[in-house]
């Protein structure tokens, strides 16, 4: 699996440098349309992570996830994080993008990440491939 996934990720820090977070990008080279943009919070104090954001692409039929035929946000909620489930198992079905490069935006402005050009030196070109 690994020799058809493309893989991006880097580390960033609030602005007030206390808190660290983990920024991921994930496409299938075979099937573009499968990908997965996130955030990760990584608490100082304990090891881990804990994911609080992915933008997803659609990724095939489910039986028991009927969003993933969807473009679809994953979110994490304090109900999951208390019960002990995965963090953003809460999945909404989104229209705010239609594609990889859509959906990196769509993360970057639901996070607040400024200077995106400092963060994903990689994905510039992709980025900002259609401002002057």
């Amino acid at each position: 699996m690994k020799d058809y996934l493309k893989q991006v990720w880097t580390y960033i820090e609030s602005s007030d440098s206390q808190h660290s977070f983990r920024v991921f990008f994930r496409q299938n080279a075979k099937f573009p349309e499968n990908f997965t943009v996130g955030l990760d919070f990584l608490p100082r104090d304990e090891p881990g992570s804990i994911c609080l954001l992915r933008c997803n692409g659609p990724h095939g039929p489910h039986l028991l996830w009927p969003h993933h035929t969807y473009f679809h946000i994953h979110k994490v909620t304090a109900e999951n994080v208390n019960e002990g489930r995965k963090s953003e198992a809460f999945a909404e079905v989104t229209a705010s993008y239609a594609s990889f490069e859509e959906a990196i935006r769509h993360f970057g402005t639901l996070c607040g990440i400024t200077d995106w050009h400092l963060h994903f030196q990689d994905l510039q070109q992709l980025l900002f491939k259609d401002l002057p």
